[in-house]
């Protein structure tokens, strides 16, 4: 199997191991689930082609033209920064867990062609289990304070005679859910604030996309017949349906970047209405910028009271990324790099482990014997 991958080679070696009965039933149950998938996948189609039309007449996606972007260098050749956390917990022994994390930062003097340089904080948080209710989500808050730093580093030292454009991987609001420490969130918020009146354009860029902001605005707002609604709610989640229509609409062979119209979320859940008790309101557009591409949401924040054009400062912000986006990236560049740069992999959250571990051995027998039968 010379074009075989050692993980195609690996789930052979895993099939090939299961025991007779058992994989007989599962193949079995395989061809009738995948006949069952082939006929779902057809009534979907035909759900899509209904809300197609229903949804092209109210005007919620819309396709840009890129050669009719004006001057698309005023939105390529910008002060840039690219802002991203990643952590890996790690159970460790005596009920603690070690957490390494990280967040890089990655500036473009004036364009993706530009010179670039790299910041990146690391740190191994640990972590007492019987302290919080979800080592996760604690782990998941530290890493997310440092990011937050890392905004408000660069706004304070940004020059708001010059405009400059933020791309943050992941949501506005993050995590996406409540979160017991309001100070972090009036940090956070803080942060996006000083961002906003210095001159710099934040972005969210958002590639996993469990959420149905769109599909509740599509069926609160657009649609007032019951019988499309209930159309509408085929769609299971916002990625399925923006899929869906993108889908459709690139085997039609339109050209461009496709997106939907921006929206509010400000009041979607507890979490963004947190964030608009503190004056920040997010709004929300999904788009895909060219036909090899995977959609992606984008967020942007903006102050309370601001009385400009949203669909205007829409236009800009796909514009933006459009601009930032290479071939075969989903995301901008600035994204991308910072994601690889700060990116913690299991494999090394091990070795880190490991050297905690023979680290912490001593002389002593008691100590090194519960050292042993206590680690993970």
């Amino acid at each position: 199997m010379p074009d075989s991958s050692i993980e195609d080679v690996y789930k052979r070696y895993e099939f090939n191991k299961t025991e007779p009965e058992t994989l007989t039933g599962l193949i079995k149950q395989a061809i009738e689930t995948g006949d069952g998938v082939k006929d779902e996948l057809k009534r979907f189609r035909e759900i899509t082609e209904k809300v197609a039309i229903l949804l092209e007449k109210k005007g919620v996606f819309r396709v840009l033209d890129p050669s009719k972007i004006k001057n698309i260098e005023v939105f390529r050749d910008v002060h840039a920064v690219g802002i991203d956390g990643s952590l890996q917990p790690i159970e460790g022994f005596g009920g603690y867990w070690f957490v390494p994390t990280s967040c890089a930062r990655v500036t473009f003097d004036m364009g993706p062609n530009s010179a670039t340089k790299v910041d990146v904080t690391a740190n191994i948080e640990k972590i007492k289990e019987h302290d919080y209710y979800g080592v996760g989500g604690e782990a998941e808050l530290r890493m997310m304070k440092s990011e937050t730093k890392a905004i408000m580093d660069w706004a304070e030292q940004h020059d708001a005679s010059k405009g400059s454009v933020m791309f943050i991987d992941g949501p506005i609001v993050d995590p996406p859910r409540p979160v017991s420490d309001k100070d972090y969130v009036k940090y956070r918020c803080k942060a996006l604030a000083k961002c906003i009146k210095k001159n710099i354009l934040v972005i969210g860029c958002v590639k996993r996309m469990k959420a149905s902001i769109l599909l509740d605005f599509i069926e609160k707002n657009v649609l007032t017949n019951k019988t499309d609604k209930d159309l509408i709610r085929r769609f299971a989640w916002d990625l399925h349906l923006v899929t869906a229509i993108f889908s459709k609409l690139v085997i039609e062979e339109v050209k461009g970047v496709l997106s939907t119209v921006p929206i509010s979320v400000s009041d979607a859940d507890e979490a963004q209405k947190a964030y608009r008790d503190q004056d920040i309101l997010v709004n929300s557009l999904y788009m895909q910028k060219d036909v090899t591409s995977r959609p992606i949401r984008i967020d942007f924040p903006i102050l309370k009271g601001y009385e400009e054009n949203i669909e205007a400062l829409g236009e800009r912000i796909i514009s933006t990324v459009y601009a930032w986006s290479y071939p075969g990236m989903d995301i901008p560049l600035p994204v991308f790099l910072a994601h690889n740069k700060c990116e913690v992999r299991k494999g090394c959250a091990d070795v880190l482990y490991d050297e905690i571990i023979t680290r912490s051995k001593s002389k002593d027998l008691f100590e090194n014997l519960l050292n042993e039968k206590l680690k993970r």
